[in-house]
Parts: structure tokens; sequence; C-alpha cells
């Protein structure tokens, strides 16, 4: 077998040739996207940092609340909300609507509203379990903090859904 090198200029051409095909193609692959982009995504996470990394997410929406149903107030790292995600938060002006089940653990929480840009009312019983998130204006997050996962969903309609539940259940419950 003989092997000979081929003359480097051959390579560029080939290069631009494949760019040309591309560059055809790409207007119909956009087209593609953009009918997939309209389409809800989910991604999963499984660890306390991808349950961060959720909340990190929710500081990208500049002065857009955040409407929750909380089962607790789950503060499991000082480092992490009272120093760096609550200030963080209120810095960019995202209030916070949380509806919490009345007990002695959110009673003390809600004492903090004034301080921490947030409101919350109070239902009856222990009946949640998991936590809700809308941010964004787009973007569910579902939380199981005693199983360290969460679900998040970004889809405008599910989000006005859940937005215009959240805003009936608010509502109704007492100041």
């Amino acid at each position: 077998i003989l092997y000979s090198a081929e003359n480097p200029k051959k390579l560029r051409a080939e290069i631009e040739e494949r760019g040309k095909f591309v560059d055809a193609l790409l207007p119909e692959l956009l087209s593609i996207t953009n009918v997939l982009s309209k389409k809800p995504t989910v991604r999963y996470f499984d660890s306390r940092e991808g349950i961060y990394d959720i909340y990190r997410e929710t500081l990208r929406f500049n002065g857009q609340p955040i409407y929750k149903w909380m089962s607790s107030a789950w503060f499991d790292d000082d480092l992490f909300w009272r120093d760096f995600y609550i200030p963080t938060r209120m810095e960019k002006k995202i209030g916070v609507w949380a509806i919490l089940p009345r007990n002695e653990k959110t009673l003390t929480f809600v004492k903090e509203d004034a301080l921490s840009l947030r409101q919350t009312r109070m239902t009856s019983g222990d009946d949640f379990v998991s936590d809700i998130m809308l941010y964004g204006g787009r973007g569910i997050a579902i939380f199981s903090f005693d199983e360290m996962t969460a679900l998040v969903i970004e889809s405008q309609r599910l989000y006005d859904t859940l937005r215009f539940i959240f805003q009936s259940h608010w509502d109704s419950l007492k100041h």
C-alpha cells in the first residue's frame, strides 16, 4: 500500500463545499427548531445542588414575581438561602407570593415577610407535601425536598393555567 499526501488546499475546498450545503439547509433546520420551541421542555433534577440551580435560574428574571405553593419553610443551608439567594432576589426586585400550610414553623417564617420581599397566605392543615413554584413568566418547578428531586417544565400555556389557579387560591385565602 502506498500513501501520498494530498494538497492541503483540497481540504479547504471540501470544507467550503460542506459549508455551502449547511447554509442551504439552514433555513429549513431553523424552521423545524421554531416549531419545536413552542413545545414544553422538561428537565429533571435529583440533587440538592440541582434544586439550588433552579433557584439560581429564578434570579435571571429581574422584577418578575415568583408564585409558590410551599409545603414548609425549607432552609437547609443558611449560606445559600440567607447569604446568597434571598439578598440577590431582593436586589433584583423579585418578590415572592407564597401559600403555606399554617403550622408553628411557617408562622415563624411569615414573620420575616417584610424583610424578604415576600407576601404569604396560610391554608389550614398540612396537605402540601411538595412545593410548586411558578417563575420567569413560563417556568414551573415541582420540588420534593424529602426525595431531593425536582422537575422543571417550561411552557407558557401550563404556566398561565397554574398562575390562574394560584391567583384563585390566593384570593380565596384570608389576609
